[in-house]
């Protein structure tokens, strides 16, 4: 089933995201848009990051003992670098 289109401009805009119409059909796109982050050590800010999504080959055997093929795993997307601060803060 196809998506709808005009509801998934419509999400886009009011998220600020970019969609991928142009990209071929038959492959599979991701859009991933960090909206938070945050530690139990309270509020640390700036935070300079960086994001990248992985594919691991893996299979589960007995005893729910994960085993991960190394060879046909590895990073799917570059690398994404991005600043985390709190509204209103210092920039610069």
């Amino acid at each position: 089933m196809a998506p709808n289109r005009e509801a998934e401009e419509a999400k886009a805009r009011e998220e600020g995201l970019r969609l991928y119409w142009d990209r071929p059909y038959g492959f599979d796109w991701v859009q991933v848009q960090c909206k938070e982050v945050s530690f139990r050590v309270g509020e640390v800010e700036p935070l300079w990051c960086t994001l990248a999504l992985y594919w691991l080959d893996y299979r589960t055997e007995k005893q729910h003992q994960v085993n991960v093929n190394l060879v046909n795993s590895g990073r799917i997307t570059e690398v994404f670098s991005f600043e985390v601060r709190k509204e209103g803060g210092r920039k610069g």
